[in-house]
C-alpha cells in the first residue's frame, strides 16, 4: 500500500508541475486565465477495519480550475483591440466568407478583432465577433443570442451618382505652332485618340460610371479653321473620350472670335458610355497667344464616401466615419456571462465552451446590468502572477522529491523483507 500512495504522490506533483508551468508557458498570452490542481485525499476502509487505525491510501487529482479573475490591460492603440473591463466573455465563432454561416459559438476574453476583407469584424483566428444590428442613434436590436450574428462594417458608404456634367475652362494656343502634334489646320486624319496628328492639345478629367467606380477621361482639342483676313474668328473642336471610348456629339465645334473670347453656346452634348448624355461646359475658355493652359477643372458625379475613422465605445458599438460626414453605427458585440464559469470547458486559443455545467450563456450588451464595459485600444493580458506561479513550481517539486524518497524508502523496506527468507 505504502508504493501505490507515494506513486499516487508523485503523480499529484507532476500534475501540479503541469499546471505550473502551463500557466509560465502562457504569462505574455492575452487573454489567458490560469488554472489550479485541485486535490483530494484518498481514504478506504471496510466495514471490519477499526476507524482510528485507519490510514489514507494517497491523494488524486480532483479537478483543474481556472482562474477568471481580470488581469491588466496592455495598450496598442488599435480601435478595434479591445478588452471588458469587469464581467462578461466577447462571442465568436467560425465565419465561412463563402456562405456567410457561422459555427458553434465559443467565449472569450481575448478582443484582438479586426476587419476581414469582406468588412467583417473577426479576430485573429478569423472567427466571426457576433453581435446585433443597432438603431440610429447605436442602441442595440434584438438583444437574443439567436438574434445575433456577424457585425459587417463597410469600407464605403452612400449612393453614387454618376458624372451628367463637366465644366473645363482653358487657355488654348493662338499660333500656329502651338498646337501640339496635329499635322494640317484642319487634320487630314479622322480624330484618334492614338494618333497625335489629329489633334493639339488635351487635358484628363475624372469622372464617376455609372456603377459608381471612377473612370479616367480626356478631353481633346483639335483646331478646325484659322482666321483669316475677312474673318478673324478661330474654330476649335472638342473631343471626349472616357476610358479610351470617343464619345459622339452632334456638334462639338467651338468658336471664337478675333479678341479670343467664346462665342459658342454652351453647353455641348456627348453620348455618355452607358446610354446618357455627359455636359461639357468651356465658359470661360478663351484663345491666347500663351499656349496651353488648363485654368479650371470640374466633374459633378459622387461616389460612395471611404471610411475614415472608426471606434468602438463603452456599449460595444461599433461607429465609422465616412468622408466628413457623421459616425455610423454598425452593431453592437454580445456579451455573454454564466451562473459558474468553472463549468466552462477550455478548446484552447483562450476559447470556452458552454457546457451544462456551466449554464447557458445570459448575453447582454456592455455596461448593462451584470455586465462590464469596453475598452477600446488595447487587450487583456494574462492573469498569471509569475511570482506565485514560481513558488508553486518549487513547491511542487519538493512534493515529488519527498514522494519518490517515500517510494524508495518501501521499496527498500520490501527489500529487507524478501531478504529474510534468505
Amino acid at each position: 500500500m505504502a508504493l501505490t500512495t507515494a506513486l499516487s504522490g508523485i503523480q499529484a506533483a507532476q500534475k501540479q508541475i503541469d499546471t505550473t508551468s502551463n500557466n509560465i508557458a502562457n504569462t505574455g498570452t492575452a487573454g489567458f486565465k490560469s488554472s489550479r490542481v485541485l486535490f483530494s485525499d484518498l481514504f478506504s476502509t471496510s466495514p471490519w477495519s477499526v476507524a482510528d487505525l485507519a490510514v489514507g491510501t494517497g491523494v488524486r487529482t480532483r479537478a483543474i480550475q481556472q482562474d477568471f479573475s481580470e488581469a491588466s490591460v496592455m495598450a496598442s492603440g488599435r480601435p478595434l483591440d479591445l478588452s471588458v473591463q469587469g464581467p462578461g466573455f466577447f462571442a465568436v465563432a467560425p465565419y465561412d466568407s463563402a456562405t456567410g454561416q457561422t459555427g458553434t459559438t465559443l467565449f472569450t476574453r481575448t478582443g484582438d478583432f479586426g476587419l476581414s476583407a469582406e468588412g467583417v469584424v473577426v479576430n485573429s483566428l478569423g472567427r466571426a465577433a457576433l453581435g446585433w444590428p443597432t438603431s440610429m442613434t447605436g442602441a442595440a436590436l434584438g438583444q437574443t443570442a439567436a438574434a445575433a450574428g456577424p457585425i459587417r462594417v463597410p469600407f464605403a458608404m452612400g449612393v453614387s451618382q454618376r458624372t451628367e456634367q463637366i465644366s473645363l475652362n482653358v487657355a488654348l494656343p493662338a499660333s500656329s505652332d502651338q498646337i501640339g502634334g496635329q499635322a494640317a489646320v484642319p487634320p487630314a486624319a479622322p480624330f484618334d485618340p492614338a494618333d497625335p496628328s489629329s489633334w493639339a492639345v488635351r487635358t484628363p478629367v475624372s469622372l464617376v460610371g455609372n456603377d459608381g467606380a471612377p473612370q479616367e477621361a480626356q478631353v481633346y482639342f483639335s483646331r478646325q479653321a484659322l482666321p483669316t483676313g475677312a474673318d478673324g474668328s478661330t474654330v476649335w473642336r472638342a473631343h471626349l473620350a472616357v476610358q479610351g471610348r470617343v464619345l459622339d456629339s452632334a456638334s462639338a465645334d467651338v468658336s471664337f472670335d478675333s479678341a479670343g473670347e467664346l462665342t459658342t453656346a454652351m453647353p455641348l452634348s456627348f453620348s455618355a458610355p452607358d446610354g446618357g448624355r455627359l455636359a461639357l461646359d468651356l465658359t470661360g475658355t478663351r484663345v491666347q497667344g500663351a499656349g496651353f493652359r488648363v485654368q479650371s477643372v470640374w466633374a459633378d458625379g459622387r461616389t460612395p464616401s471611404a471610411m475614415t475613422a472608426l471606434n468602438v465605445d463603452a456599449n460595444g458599438t461599433i461607429w465609422a466615419n465616412y468622408g466628413t460626414g457623421d459616425p455610423v453605427a454598425h452593431g453592437t458585440l454580445m456579451l455573454a456571462s454564466f451562473t459558474n464559469p468553472d463549468g466552462l470547458r477550455q478548446t484552447g486559443d483562450t476559447s470556452f465552451l458552454a457546457t451544462p455545467a456551466s449554464g447557458a450563456p445570459v448575453v447582454g450588451t456592455a455596461q448593462s446590468p451584470g455586465f462590464g464595459k469596453v475598452n477600446s485600444g488595447g487587450l487583456e493580458g494574462s492573469n498569471v502572477d509569475l511570482t506565485l506561479e514560481l513558488v508553486d513550481l518549487i513547491t511542487a517539486q519538493r512534493n515529488y522529491q519527498a514522494s519518490a524518497k517515500a517510494l524508495e524508502t518501501s521499496s527498500s523496506l520490501m527489500k529487507t523483507i524478501m531478504n529474510l527468507s534468505n
